[in-house]
């Protein structure tokens, strides 16, 4: 089974705001200032039977080369853990099977500064009650602890010393009638 830490990804104590967001959020940058992440929809107003899409992006705002997990480059952790869901004040979370798996080198990527990696994921079933009506909030918490630092440098991929920390999008906001 998946044993990630996903430290610095606290619990959400505050409501969502009641303002609307854009359907792309500005870009937060991690701790460190090297990197950049920005969650978006791809449709932000929804019919019930509708899928919802979403885009995280990370943005290389050092003056070298990075090494980073791709945005969903780890399916499951990104999905279960990563994505945060609310509908009201109310928390909708992962209801999906617990996986056993292997991240290699195609989760990861080497951006140069300045330039953007975009991973698409699809919101499904897997999240008990998000296919009813209503306005919901979504944020996306990126983590990486160095966990498939082993399996991603293995076959001489050049996957090496990965960029290692948390950043916790903005809020993004999706209507569904």
């Amino acid at each position: 089974l998946l044993a990630m830490i996903v430290g610095g990804c606290a619990p959400r104590t505050d409501s969502p705001s009641s303002a609307s967001a854009p359907a792309a959020t500005a870009w937060v940058t991690s701790d460190d200032g090297r990197l950049a992440l920005r969650l978006s929809v791809l449709t932000p107003r929804l019919k019930v039977k509708e899928d919802l899409h979403v885009a995280a992006q990370l943005r290389n705002v050092s003056q070298q080369k990075l090494t980073v997990l791709r945005p969903f480059g780890d399916h499951y952790t990104a999905r279960a853990v990563g994505m945060k869901i609310w509908v009201g004040e109310h928390e909708i979370r992962y209801t999906g099977p617990a996986l056993s798996y292997v991240i290699g080198s195609a989760g990861f990527v080497v951006i140069g500064p300045g330039e953007v990696v975009e991973d698409k994921m699809e919101i499904t079933g897997n999240f008990t009650g998000i296919e009813r009506a209503g306005r919901y909030t979504l944020r996306y918490d990126y983590s990486y602890d160095g966990y498939w630092d082993a399996t991603a440098a293995a076959a001489n991929s050049g996957i090496s010393n990965a960029w290692r920390g948390t950043i916790s999008s903005r809020e993004v906001e999706v209507f569904r009638k």
